[in-house]
């Protein structure tokens, strides 16, 4: 927002913005139904997330279906392989939670590999909504800047996987959570995980103006693609 006059009122940029996430919740939750356009609708959601952050949005509404509308094609592969993959995790994760014949061992892998799931996809979608580039070097650079950066790569894992984590621990509260999660939880994960990325994504593209860094660490020097924005 570049409005000299919110500026110099931060409650009202904090509502301001409040109302842009819950705009962006909103939308990301409606267009994940179809699952074939949840790619879409999760990096949309980064792309305007991550313009908001740097003060370059230009309307909400606008910047998200500018960016789906344009990037549908293109998501449809890694729309695939999350649904395939994740699919597959959660119901053996699910299934083997309420198995009585499930050993700690096992149950244990398939919680390690969902973690790394949640982690690999987080970064995938948010490089796909900052970066225009091949799936392949998009999976490539995902596992590089995710084992580089590993405070980031938990930070998004709580953020990300807090659903399903407390799913796992109190199934009984869990329908009171999600109600809240659907309400606001979507976008919020969103913002943070756009402000955990975009420090990193900055080193890749030293000649743009930086943002303040969350967690304050030393930028990462690694190149990931042609430093475009993903449209």
């Amino acid at each position: 927002m570049k409005n000299d006059i919110y500026r110099e009122r931060p409650f009202m940029v904090f509502l301001s913005r409040l109302f842009d996430i819950l705009v962006l919740n909103f939308l990301c939750l409606l267009l994940c139904i179809p699952v074939i356009t949840a790619a879409d609708a999760i990096s949309s959601m980064y792309y305007v997330m991550m313009r908001m952050i740097r003060d370059e949005d230009t309307g909400t509404f606008h910047d998200f279906f500018h960016f789906f509308a344009g990037n549908f094609l293109k998501s449809l592969p890694f729309a695939i392989i999350l649904t395939a993959v994740n699919g597959m995790l959660y119901f053996w994760l699910i299934g083997m939670a309420f198995s009585s014949r499930t050993s700690p061992a096992g149950f244990g892998a398939v919680i390690a590999l969902t973690s790394l799931s949640i982690i690999l996809f987080a970064w995938v979608l948010l490089l796909f909504a900052r970066f225009d580039n091949t799936v392949g070097n998009t999976f490539g650079n995902a596992v590089r800047l995710a084992t580089a950066n590993p405070a980031r790569s938990l930070a998004l894992l709580a953020v990300n996987g807090l659903m399903t984590g407390w799913f796992l621990i109190s199934p009984d509260t869990f329908v009171y959570i999600l109600a809240i999660w659907l309400f606001l939880g979507i976008g919020t994960a969103g913002y943070v995980s756009a402000r955990l990325a975009l420090p990193v994504f900055d080193a890749l593209m030293p000649e743009k103006e930086t943002i303040p860094d969350p967690l304050e660490e030393e930028k990462d020097d690694e190149g990931t693609g042609k430093g475009e924005e993903g449209l």
